[in-house]
């Protein structure tokens, strides 16, 4: 699969209180149902109503649409799953349970990354008539217009009536096409919306990682994981690489 560097190396040393400001910023929850909105940046509305802050969780319920302008906004559907939602998008919350999560893309583009999968846990991405189920964790995009599954890494199956097709790491495949085929991912190049998504999980990554380690930060250690939000130290080397998601190994594997 040939495919270009997701972003690039602009990150180099920065002041650990800027990290910890951005970390405290962050909203931190728990739900018990699918569709929390747990970040959101400019025009975003839910069920027609905008969004003003995450601070009181909302959530999306049954039957209502979360659709962005000049926005963009991330969706935890169960604790290993986000949903992220670019411009002029729009999605539809069919069910919110979180053992049978089902949401239709209705409008722009949508990814869904997968940073640790389980089987109790099931989403369904719906897009016209087709039906996208995932098979592990990994990082899936749905671009409603051009009716387009693409699987950057993991495993997705896509149903249409009686067509069943599997799409490896690296394919897609247009859902209205005569006969559902896959081929290789387009080599384009990531859009604006791609790149937001690998700065989400970026701060997700690290925020997982500040959460399960401890807060010591001598002043001189070889130990730093370099993110988009500056260079902080970490215990052990590598320590926050098991914390990383498919966006981000992704990213790693292509510069």
């Amino acid at each position: 699969m040939s495919y270009v560097s997701i972003r690039p190396a602009i990150v180099a040393a920065a002041v650990i209180a800027i990290v910890f400001a951005c970390i405290a910023g962050s909203q931190i929850a728990i739900s018990t149902h699918a569709g929390l909105l747990n970040h959101f940046e400019g025009q975003v509305a839910i069920g027609g109503k905008p969004v003003l802050t995450v601070a009181s969780f909302p959530h999306i319920p049954p039957g209502q649409e979360l659709r962005t302008g000049k926005g963009r906004a991330e969706i935890l559907l169960n604790p290993g799953a986000f949903l992220r939602v670019g411009e002029n998008s729009g999605v539809r919350m069919l069910s919110n349970a979180l053992t049978n999560t089902r949401v239709q893309a209705i409008a722009g583009s949508i990814l869904l990354e997968y940073t640790t999968f389980d089987k109790e846990s099931s989403v369904t991405l719906i897009v016209g008539k087709s039906e996208v189920t995932f098979g592990e964790k990994g990082a899936y995009r749905i671009d409603v217009e051009d009716s387009l599954v693409s699987v950057y890494s993991g495993d997705a199956v896509v149903v249409r009536g009686r067509d069943v097709l599997t799409l490896r790491s690296g394919t897609q495949s247009a859902t209205d096409a005569k006969a559902l085929e896959a081929r290789e991912l387009a080599s384009k190049g990531p859009d604006a919306f791609f790149e937001w998504c690998i700065a989400r999980s970026d701060y997700v990554s690290m925020t997982t990682c500040f959460a399960t380690s401890h807060r010591d930060f001598p002043s001189r250690h070889p130990n730093f994981y370099h993110s988009v939000y500056g260079a902080v130290y970490l215990p052990g080397p590598n320590y926050c690489h098991r914390f990383l998601g498919p966006l981000l190994l992704l990213d790693a594997r292509t510069q």
